[in-house]
């Protein structure tokens, strides 16, 4: 299901990706951690069960993600 997704994330300008089921919810082109924080302030409380999408995925950010479930 998120292949073709992932596959366009990776050839985009893009640092990070959400989606929930098919429907991208958050994008970002800023550096590090920034992406994450900021959606886990903005968005994570009204979602759950996402797909996230992050170039450089480093333990941080994957302790981060399972904050934002």
């Amino acid at each position: 299901m998120y292949k073709p997704l992932f596959d366009e994330f990776l050839t985009g300008s893009n640092t990070l990706q959400v989606y929930e089921g098919d429907k991208l919810i958050f994008a970002s082109q800023k550096d590090r951690l920034l992406p994450l924080v900021e959606y886990l302030e903005k968005f994570a409380p009204n979602h759950r069960d996402v797909a996230i999408f992050d170039k450089i995925m480093g333990r941080a950010a994957a302790l981060l993600c399972i904050k934002a479930n």
